[in-house]
């Protein structure tokens, strides 16, 4: 199986290297090199997508298979058309991954300081998210796309900013999001980063940058445009100046750890006697 490994920076400078590797059907994972043994641990986001059914996301794909099968009412399916018709949630999903990407991408130009080109479908969200910033101006930047871990617990992930709090004296872990809404996993994830974080610190001994730490989830808003009352799904997404955001919680902490254990328990090895 082909593997696609990439060195990332960890949160702080603590510890690391670490090695940040994709498969080829694209579970991600990270090795913790500086540990013996290079131990390979799971991503947060793979943990969850293993772990969590997605109930919408089904519904959502049905929706697309009905309605491909509704404007072919009557006709002859040819495969060309099935194709079409089976890989239309596919496409719409790269689509929106794109924009998320690029989105990401603007953000982390404008924390470091960067002249960006901000495509005219994302103008809005980049002025919400200068809006989110003047928000919390009190924060200082500690780093973007930097990774934490918890060897102990056996996870990784990478965290889209970090911050300082100087008036509470608190690590913030944050994680940009632009998908249609805002969801229970999205907090499950970022609390999973404030843990591993809050454990990397204690574990140096860095005192200074306090020792709570937070997770947010900040949403930018979007949707299709409406026709008739439905979404038009063949335009592209429009974004508002409409900024949502939520802090994690010990209960999104608890229920991510309920995920790490059911994902070990799937991979565990079964042992079975036969008569």
């Amino acid at each position: 199986m082909t593997e696609t490994k990439v060195p990332v920076p960890t949160a702080l400078g603590i510890g690391g290297p670490l090695i940040q590797i994709t498969s080829s059907r694209g579970g991600r994972y990270y090795e913790l090199s500086h540990f013996t043994g290079q131990p390979r641990v799971p991503s947060v986001t793979s943990i969850l997508d293993g772990t969590l059914r997605n109930y919408g996301l089904e519904a959502w794909r049905q929706q697309h298979i009905e309605r491909g099968l509704e404007a072919h009412r009557g006709k002859t399916l040819s495969a060309e058309a099935i194709d079409r018709i089976m890989g239309a949630s596919a496409a719409e999903a790269q689509a929106s991954a794109d924009l998320g990407i690029t989105m990401h991408s603007i953000i982390d130009g404008l924390l470091q300081g960067q002249e960006v080109a901000v495509p005219t479908q994302l103008e809005p969200a980049v002025q919400g998210f200068l809006r989110w910033r003047t928000r919390f101006s009190h924060w200082e930047l500690q780093g973007s796309e930097v990774t934490v871990y918890d060897e102990v617990l056996g996870y990784a992930g990478t965290v889209d900013a970090l911050w300082y709090d100087t008036e509470n004296e608190h690590c913030i872990v944050v994680d940009w999001k632009t998908s249609a809404g805002l969801y229970a996993s999205a907090l499950m994830q970022v609390s999973a980063y404030a843990h591993a974080l809050e454990k990397m610190l204690h574990g140096q001994g860095i005192l200074h940058l306090g020792t709570n730490v937070r997770g947010m989830v900040v949403r930018f808003g979007n949707g299709y445009p409406q026709v008739r009352g439905q979404k038009d799904r063949s335009q592209p997404k429009l974004f508002t100046s409409s900024v949502e955001y939520a802090w994690s919680d010990n209960a999104q902490w608890e229920a991510f750890e309920t995920c790490l254990r059911l994902s070990k328990a799937n991979k565990g090895r079964i042992v079975t006697e036969t008569l």
